[in-house]
């Protein structure tokens, strides 16, 4: 035996020790920290404000619904479960619209990837010119948009731009002053945001629809989403007020409905990163450090 250890080359030895850390070192995983992550999403129900001039409510059939513990002639029978149906427009709730939504032709939702569907996100608060204001529409403009690059620098490219006006507090108080006062972007805010922010992956802001149709009817709509640009509406306010200007991250998780024009999305923004989990891979480390020098110990005293 210690003829056998003395005869170890260093290639020898570092095989011996890349086996031991093998065998001593588990795979290293990481914790998402979700402390850090902000819900900017509205929960689905029957009172969630739709746009009344095209779509209807959410409803939940109450003669489908089913919740019970009698199952007769089914292996369930005896054991409570409960489910409902409900019918909804895609386009219902938190949502995302595809490109599919304004473009003949276009993607639909399922058809987006990742990349299109995460990304860094910039917040452009203006709910004190709102409140100040104190009028139903108010028609953001391109002048209160710049205000957030005078104080913050420039839009990044493939950065996803929110508009916080502070809207959603009357999105379960009040759901008919909420679709008919929202506050809007007028022409020259979307001019600014064609101009300012051109390459983001999309615009969100906390109301039904965003434009003030001051102009051309819909022209955010009929203009980002056939570039393949997404447009999130109903973006939860109160969400958007604990993220800052610029440094989070946004992610959107939709239905992934074939062939949908758009989706009810659960939308997180994340105010850190991922954090790695060294728990046991440090406790791995410190028994390789002591397998280590009991070989090596051995090795010398032989």
């Amino acid at each position: 035996m210690a003829n056998l250890l003395r005869s170890f080359s260093a290639k020898h030895l570092c095989m011996v020790l890349l086996t031991l850390q093998s065998v001593v070192t588990p795979a290293t995983g990481f914790r998402v920290n979700t402390d850090n992550w902000v819900s900017l999403t509205y929960p689905l129900s029957t009172k969630t404000p739709v746009n009344t001039m095209v779509y209807s409510p959410l409803v939940v059939d109450a003669e489908k619904s089913i919740a019970s513990d009698s199952w007769p002639g089914t292996p369930l029978d005896g054991t409570y479960a409960a489910f409902r149906y409900i019918e909804l427009y895609e386009h219902t709730g938190t949502h995302v619209d595809a490109p599919a939504h304004f473009t003949k032709g276009g993607r639909t939702e399922e058809q987006l990837t990742w990349d299109e569907l995460t990304g860094p996100v910039v917040v452009i608060d203006v709910s004190h010119k709102v409140r100040e204001a104190g009028i139903s529409n108010y028609p953001v403009t391109g002048d209160d948009l710049q205000e957030f690059i005078d104080t913050h620098g420039p839009i990044e490219p493939k950065s996803f731009v929110l508009l916080n006006t502070g809207w959603g507090q009357y999105f379960f108080s009040d759901g008919e002053k909420f679709e008919k006062e929202a506050t809007c972007i007028s022409e020259s805010a979307i001019d600014w945001l064609l101009e300012n922010a051109g390459e983001m992956l999309g615009f969100g802001m906390d109301v039904i629809s965003p434009e003030c149709n001051d102009g051309g009817f819909f022209r955010l709509h009929t203009t980002i989403l056939p570039r393949g640009q997404l447009i999130i509406e109903n973006v939860m306010s109160s969400g958007m007020s604990q993220l800052p200007p610029k440094g989070a991250y946004l992610l959107m998780f939709p239905m992934h409905l074939e062939g949908a024009t758009g989706s009810p999305v659960r939308m997180v923004a994340i105010t850190e990163g991922l954090e790695q989990k060294n728990d046991s891979s440090q406790m791995a480390l410190s028994k390789l450090a002591v397998a280590v020098t009991v070989f090596m110990s051995i090795a010398i005293l032989l």
